[in-house]
């Protein structure tokens, strides 16, 4: 297979979402291939499809939007599995409480029924009061001290998740839930794919944990402790409350207890630091681009009314959202120009599959490319610019929300509840 935005390209962002804690981050280094940059459509290498072998299993990079829909969508029945992740998966249990990443099957058709059911947009109209009161704790926490926002920004994000989820109203960062769970997103995010050796040689999984080598079988257990407790103690707060959080919702429509736990034990590590990122790079944006800061305020000030003073007169509201074409433009372009995962979530073939007169092997590693789709110039004339005018009139680009949530029956569950105009 040839690579469409380049390999290297690809292997330097492989190396940062990976982390240089990860055996493929090491072994991208050792390459000397991380210093090459990201994307140029000049690069050697040319094409919408990228192929390498990585220890014997195939790792296959869709860069078109095109192939990628094609692939992910058109062959859904093939292709809705997950890799599969020994260490966090196998060892952790991960993949059996997580939505995004547990395999393809009944039991994952059931979950993602019920949060598609919960987070469709209609349905969240119950939290806008939760939502907004941690939109207002923001703004002020901005104002207080610039210095410390992103920590308190975490914490807000953080805790608006939980309060929709189990009703936990949390307090502060010393909050023992927040606690709970924060070290648990810490120390996955750490260890994820590619950090032990055993994600590469599943063999492993057969070493005496007695031995000094299989240390990360028991950092596995010691995680696991946290990861069982985090459920069980968030799913049984839930319980204790009258507040109709989602878990209250779902039980009370009958569903299985111990699928309503494994859900919604998703929502806050798929979610925080997501949101996070994407926040982070709307700031961003409208540090490096005050000129469309200023256009997108003007066209608030016209919505919402202004004082003789130029105050706005009211704070902006859901149902403000379609009376905003610009601002709606902005985030599509922030979204476009900073995708949250740059090389999206990864699928695996259920089967062994030709496609394009390629052979590819069942659990191959297939990563929709977000970062190349989102500078193909094919969809986005001079794509480093920073242009929300790309959004709009008769003729516009293509909207980002076809590929930042994934494809196919694996899209993302808060595409439903996001919508993106």
């Amino acid at each position: 297979m040839n690579g469409g935005a380049d390999l290297r390209g690809f292997l330097a962002l492989l190396d940062q979402d990976l982390e240089a804690s990860s055996l493929a981050g090491f072994f991208v280094k050792a390459l000397g291939l991380h210093h090459v940059g990201r994307y140029s459509q000049s690069d050697e290498i040319a094409g919408d499809v990228v192929g390498f072998n990585l220890f014997g299993r195939q790792l296959i990079v869709l860069n078109s939007y095109e192939v990628a829909k094609d692939m992910l969508g058109n062959n859904a029945s093939i292709y809705s599995d997950r890799p599969t992740m020994v260490w966090a998966g196998r060892l952790l249990g991960v993949e059996d409480s997580s939505v995004v990443l547990a395999p393809y099957g009944m039991e994952w058709r059931e979950r993602r029924a019920m949060l598609h059911q919960l987070m469709a947009r209609k349905s969240m109209t119950q939290f806008h009061g939760t939502l907004w009161e941690a939109c207002l704790r923001i703004l002020a926490d901005a104002l207080e001290n610039p210095l410390t926002f992103e920590g308190r920004l975490r914490l807000r994000l953080g805790g608006v998740i939980l309060k929709t989820t189990y009703g936990i109203n949390v307090k502060g960062p010393e909050d023992h839930y927040l606690q709970i769970i924060e070290k648990f997103v810490k120390a996955l995010n750490f260890n994820f794919f590619g950090r032990h050796l055993v994600d590469f040689f599943p063999i492993l999984v057969y070493v005496p944990r007695s031995i000094p080598f299989a240390q990360f079988k028991k950092e596995a257990e010691s995680l696991g402790a946290i990861r069982k407790e985090l459920l069980n103690r968030s799913f049984e707060y839930a319980l204790s409350q009258e507040s109709l959080s989602l878990v209250n919702r779902l039980m009370l429509a009958g569903k299985n207890p111990d699928s309503v736990k494994l859900a919604t034990g998703t929502l806050y590590t798929a979610g925080v630091d997501t949101t996070l990122v994407g926040i982070k790079a709307f700031l961003t944006a409208m540090m490096l681009n005050p000129e469309v800061q200023k256009k997108a305020q003007q066209e608030l000030d016209v919505v919402l009314g202004t004082s003789s003073k130029h105050e706005v007169l009211r704070f902006p509201t859901f149902d403000d959202q379609d009376n905003l074409p610009y601002l709606n433009a902005v985030i599509k372009e922030v979204h476009r120009w900073h995708p949250v995962l740059p090389l999206g979530v990864s699928h695996a073939p259920v089967e062994d599959d030709i496609y394009g007169g390629y052979f590819i092997p069942r659990d191959s590693i297939i990563m929709p490319n977000q970062w190349a789709m989102s500078r193909d110039e094919r969809h986005y004339p001079e794509p480093e610019e920073f242009r929300p005018e790309r959004f709009l009139g008769d003729s516009p680009a293509l909207d980002p929300k076809e590929f930042i949530f994934g494809f196919g029956r694996r899209q993302l569950f808060s595409a439903a509840c996001t919508d993106l105009p």
